[in-house]
């Protein structure tokens, strides 16, 4: 919008300035002359393009790009090319040189297609203007590097590929770069226009990637694993598709060019197809190949290759597959019969790296393959113009063609056991049945009728030759019939649909006949497909009701495929009848099931009940229920019935708790009501039922009613003491197992839900005597002691629970009366559960209780109650943080810099004891907020440097050695730029806590402010430059600085040794990625403060020597760079974009660095010293040269 209002009123301006060459206006508000604005407006757009420029630096983040890519594409639509007389007060064009233009074509190297597209589109609206970009020489490496990355094993760089091309089509002086690959040149006058050029360069690139196809499946044809390896071919497919959908078919100039391309181009993909079916037609593609890397395995693999064989043809379910004598082989007669596929061979003149394969190289390789050319061949028949006779000029597809890519096509769909290659195959196969819909050519609008009969005839014959895929919901069958039926016209009367429909309905119902097995299967799976089609729409809805029926009869098949299938039909009817659920209630079904032996079938059954109860009924239906519920002197009743029952009264007073007020007397009531019949039960929770099951649930409903009656009671007399309900619970937990213990030596169903519903209403009942007595021990059931040393986790975990909850009230300043009495002076209980305490859920809330704490209760009676001293317990929990499990580190992490904290505040001249544990406690700190650690570990890391900030980070007089306080400011440094959105935001506020300070408030104009991460990080690193001021230890703290600036050595080393390493594919394995970070920025804003803090404060070294190490590292990182960048091939930017990403970060920090150390050395004042991370690596490189030797 901002952008839209300069452009429309630059145009009132121009015609204002038009208009004062003819008269002076006399005007008061017009006197400023409308050139001096439009000049404003210019000079505002430009440095907005500069900055969106200066954000596409290397290693910048996807978000960053996207909102940079994204503007620059609006201000090119928006300040467009003029046309006639026009006036444009800018043009992005004219700020776009050889750098800028470089630097947009580097961003199809993003892993994110988003990025790719917003970088094509830019550049094609600025491609007119490239006039420096038509160099034959670049245009030339840039091709190299397009068909490089279209063999490459990473799927993702032939999308990359893909864009090079398509962008390199554009220009003009392409064909003459490309005759190293060509054999025949295309003729092509000079006076083409721009569409022919196009359409030229297109046929010509087409044509290279043809040629180095068709050697490339030749080699296949040899060596399937040799070419998944090391030349997948479906990068080249996917070239040529991208190449087409750019180009105009049907106004093609060069028709009798372009008709033997798509000949050979159709024959190509079916023999690219042909090398590839045998995995996906196998019967299990996922696991054809074993996954191992020696020699002796891969050798086998050509072997294995030739040997498959479909395994679950239509004879699957009628005979056993017993392994004949002649199917093994002799492993040495197999070694000397298989070529060593390790060996490196020459393809087309290039030598081919030597490798490893995995099943994982060869699978992706064939599926891919297969899905790209599906993908071609359904984009020609889509776009390609038909020839309406053999002899007709016009057109590039003829009737037969078409026939051969839906036989393909059917092959594919009704062979193949891949689920990602007939998928994509389905949607190429849409198309072509699409088209031929549309046809004014009869005998091909006859074909998808031909084709589905064909496909219906091969089904029901149940042939055990047949090649029909019966595994795998019948894999890619119920897609074959399914495009066939969806492209029908909807208008029409639908006379496929039915005749399908009726064919299908009876081959899915029940039979006798065990040949008709097979058949079955496949009906019911087309079935299913069919019903969920939304495209079929209303036609479908006639045939539901049969649709049921056949799936209901599956049910009872003695074949477990078909029960299996027929579950998955009636699964997607109920779908189709009552649409898609989306509620996250599981439970929300309907059923009589309350008394049912199915466990699950119960909890459903009472859960389905509330619904159908109206609020006001529910309390009479309880006690209904209640009275259903058998006496403790009946001799016969059921569990089950028990249970059943008991889950309805709990859900049913859960949800009339839920629905009213406590302060409702007639609710009050009601709730009285409902527990006197609850008592005259009470049996049921007592010793004289035997089934733990259904005691737990009878607890559950007293504890519900406490925590109801409870709350809805607060000033009057409490109604439950009133009923004596207080005597009766009282009673149950005197006499239950909590007191007496368990008499069994193992384990009897549902005992840990009883221990839990029993723990909880021990625990309410504790809360209940210590309110009404006031004192601790009076009328008490049992105690938290009893419960937390129960041998059972179990209970243990909920007492633990219960108290930890009040003890975070109590440390938060929620609480209203503070800590109960009933919890003062448990510091020692708790210290002697955590050296004992094993489980790993308990153990950790012992902790968190710990840390709830005040240290100084609970601290010194370590000696006496552990028999250890503080000290040693510090170093037993700092051992806990570094050992446990990730949920208990992070807990052990707070205790123990809650420890540390109190250390150091109450023991000012004893600091000296703890130096070497305050040590190993920054060391763990450090280790904790690694980006491989789960987030709970550095939101603990968070969550300790903002609570010790004013003691570790600010503090005017440092604690600790400089060289640890920098490493915590370098943790929060690191934290801010997490990929974690909860780690960066809590981040903030140690940033926020450290700004705040009485010491640090004056260090930036942002105290007390919430601020951004991103404005966080540079704020963090302001404060650390003033604070070094202040303690005045810019001498030593400088060196650490700029070794930030210059990075890790590491990071060179790995650099280089992926550059030299021989590269190993394991498809799916994924290093730890930050996609948030941006290296530069930091560097960046570091580099600024710097600069800011040695103005300012006028210093300098006392001595050259003091930074002697630092320009002797800085200079051998300034050759090694020089060096590294001539090893990398041409157009790295592509296809070493890793390597080449990590050496320009590298060069941009050392070239900072060098600069910071010549303004040291008085050699560069301040205008050199502003870093630009946008400068194009070849400058970078002739300024670091120089600056290296000056520093040596």
């Amino acid at each position: 919008k901002l952008f839209c209002r300069i452009q429309e009123s630059s145009q009132v301006l121009y015609k204002l300035e038009q208009s004062k060459s003819k008269r002076e206006p006399e005007n008061e508000l017009t006197k400023q002359h409308p050139s001096v604005s439009l000049q404003q407006y210019k000079n505002f757009m430009s440095s907005i393009c500069n900055s969106l420029f200066e954000a596409l630096f290397p290693g910048s983040s996807y978000s960053t790009r996207f909102s940079a890519l994204t503007i620059l594409g609006s201000i090119a639509e928006v300040f467009h090319v003029p046309e006639g007389r026009i006036y444009t007060v800018y043009q992005l064009s004219h700020d776009i040189d050889v750098d800028r233009f470089q630097t947009l074509m580097e961003c199809f190297t993003s892993t994110f297609e988003d990025v790719k597209i917003l970088a094509f589109d830019l550049l094609m609206k600025l491609s007119k203007t490239a006039v420096h970009f038509q160099d034959s020489e670049k245009l030339q490496g840039l091709f190299q590097a397009a068909l490089e990355l279209s063999t490459s094993t990473k799927p993702y760089d032939c999308v990359t590929a893909s864009y090079l091309l398509n962008f390199l089509i554009w220009q003009d002086a392409l064909p003459s770069s490309l005759s190293a690959y060509l054999t025949q040149q295309v003729a092509c006058d000079n006076g083409d226009r721009p569409a022919a050029v196009v359409e030229r360069n297109t046929l010509m690139v087409i044509k290279c990637l043809m040629e180095n196809l068709e050697e490339e499946v030749s080699q296949a044809e040899n060596s399937l694993l040799q070419a998944a390896a090391a030349f997948p071919m479906y990068g080249r497919v996917h070239c040529i598709t991208g190449a087409l959908q750019k180009l105009s078919l049907n106004s093609l100039q060069l028709v009798s060019e372009w008709r033997p391309v798509v000949e050979k181009l159709l024959l190509m993909s079916y023999r690219l197809s042909t090398v590839v079916s045998p995995v996906i037609q196998s019967s299990s593609p996922e696991g054809l190949i074993p996954m191992d890397t020696d020699s002796e395995s891969a050798s086998r693999l050509q072997m294995i290759l030739n040997e498959i064989q479909p395994r679950d043809t239509n004879d699957y379910f009628n005979q056993a597959k017993i392994l004949k004598e002649h199917d093994s082989f002799d492993m040495k007669d197999l070694n000397a019969s298989v070529v060593n596929i390790d060996t490196s061979t020459e393809i087309k003149g290039k030598e081919v790296k030597t490798c490893d394969v995995t099943a994982q190289m060869v699978l992706v390789c064939c599926w891919r393959s297969m899905k790209e050319v599906a993908l071609l061949l359904g984009m020609l028949c889509q776009l390609l113009p038909m020839q309406p006779v053999p002899e007709s000029s016009d057109g590039l597809l003829t009737v037969e063609q078409v026939k051969e890519i839906g036989d393909y096509f059917k092959q594919h769909l009704l062979q193949s056991r891949h689920r990602g290659a007939f998928e994509l195959a389905y949607t190429g196969f849409v198309k072509l049945t699409e088209v031929l819909n549309r046809c004014p050519n009869v005998s091909l609008q006859k074909l998808p009728e031909q084709w589905l009969w064909s496909v219906l005839e091969e089904i029901k014959c149940s042939d055990p030759s047949s090649k029909l895929c019966a595994t795998r919901r019948s894999a890619g069958i119920p897609f074959y019939i399914q495009a066939l039926l969806a492209s029908e016209p909807k208008k029409g009367r639908m006379d496929l649909l039915k005749i399908t429909m009726k064919e299908l309905i009876s081959l899915a119902g029940p039979t006798d006949d065990i040949q008709s097995t097979v058949p079955q299967v496949h009906a019911l799976n087309i079935l299913r497909a069919l019903f969920r089609d939304t495209r079929l729409g209303e036609n479908i809805i006639p045939y539901v009701a049969d649709g049921a029926k056949a799936a209901i009869l599956g049910f009872t098949s003695p074949i477990w495929a078909v029960r299996n299938s027929s579950t998955l039909l009636f699964s997607a009817l109920i779908t189709r009848i009552f649409g898609v659920k989306r509620a996250k209630d599981e439970h929300s079904k309907t059923n009589r099931c309350g008394h049912s032996p199915v466990y699950h079938s119960r909890e459903m059954a009472a859960r389905a009940l509330v619904p159908f109860v109206m609020i006001d009924h529910i309390p009479n239906t309880i006690r209904t229920l209640l009275s259903t519920l058998p006496s403790c002197t009946d001799q016969c009743f059921r569990q089950n019935h028990i249970h059943g029952t008991l889950l309805q009264v709990f859900h049913l007073l859960q949800a009339y708790s839920d629905s009213k007020h406590g302060t409702n007397s007639d609710f009050q009531h009601e709730l009285t009501d409902i527990t006197v019949c609850t008592k005259a039960k009470l049996w049921l929770a007592k010793r004289q039922n035997p089934c733990l099951v259904t005691r737990a649930v009878y607890i559950d409903i007293l504890f519900l009613l406490t925590c109801c009656l409870n709350k809805s009671a607060k000033d009057n007399q409490p109604v439950l003491e009133s009923l004596g309900f207080w005597e009766e619970v009282r009673g149950i937990i005197s006499g239950s197992e909590l007191i007496t213990g368990f008499p069994w030596a193992f384990k009897v169903p549902g005992l840990p839900q009883y221990l839990q519903s029993l723990t909880r209403l021990a625990i309410a009942a504790v809360w209940a005597a210590a309110a009404k007595s006031g004192e601790r021990e009076r009328n008490v059931p049992i105690s938290f002691s009893q419960l937390l040393e129960s041998a059972f986790p179990e209970v243990r975990s909920l007492t633990l629970e219960a108290l930890l909850e009040k003890f975070l009230a109590a440390a938060s300043g929620l609480g209203e009366k503070g800590l109960p009495p009933l919890l003062c002076n448990m510091g020692e209980k708790f210290l002697l559960l955590a050296m004992k305490e094993n489980h790993p859920e308990c153990f950790c809330k012992i902790l968190k209780i710990l840390h709830c704490m005040d240290p100084g209760e609970w601290l010194p009676q370590t000696e006496h109650c552990v028999h250890l001293t503080p000290k040693e317990f510090l170093i037993w929990t700092m051992d806990i943080a570094s050992n446990e499990r990730s949920e208990i580190q992070s807990v052990a992490l707070r205790l123990a810099s809650k420890v540390i904290s109190h250390h150091m505040q109450t023991c000012v001249e004893n600091r000296e004891l703890i130096a070497a544990e305050l040590k190993q406690w920054v060391q763990l700190v450090i280790s904790s907020c690694e980006d491989h650690l789960p987030t709970e570990s550095r939101l603990a890391v968070v969550e300790v440097l903002t609570s010790t900030t004013p003691l570790f980070l600010t503090n005017p007089h440092p604690i600790l050695e400089l060289q640890d306080t920098l490493a915590l400011w370098k943790c929060v440094l690191t934290l801010l730029q997490s990929e974690e959105q909860a780690v960066r935001d809590a981040a903030t506020e140690t940033v926020t806590t450290a700004m705040s300070q009485e010491n640090t408030c004056q260090s930036t104009e942002f105290a007390f402010c919430q601020v951004d991460a991103s404005i966080a990080l540079a704020l963090a690193l302001a404060v650390l430059c003033d604070l070094l001021q202040q303690w005045d230890q810019l001498a030593p703290g400088l060196p650490i600085l700029l070794g930030w600036l210059l990075g890790e050595s590491d990071d060179l080393v790995a650099c280089v040794e992926s550059m030299h390493q021989v590269e190993e594919d394991y498809l799916f394995e994924k290093a730890e990625v930050n996609f948030w970070a941006e290296t530069l920025i930091f560097v960046k804003y570091l580099c600024k403060h710097l600069f800011c803090l040695l103005s300012k404060s006028g210093w300098r070294p006392p001595s050259p020597e003091m930074l002697c190490h630092l320009q002797r590292m800085v200079s051998e990182q300034c050759h090694l760079l020089s060096q590294f960048f001539r090893e990398l091939p041409p157009a790295a930017e592509f296809v070493k974009t890793v390597e080449f990403t990590r050496l320009r970060i590298q060069e941009e920090r050392t070239l900072a660095c060098l600069r910071l150390l010549a303004f040291l050395e008085g050699k560069e004042g301040e205008d050199t010293l502003v870093l630009s991370v946008w400068d194009s690596y070849a400058e970078a490189r002739q300024l670091t040269l120089p600056r290296t030797e000056a520093a040596c």
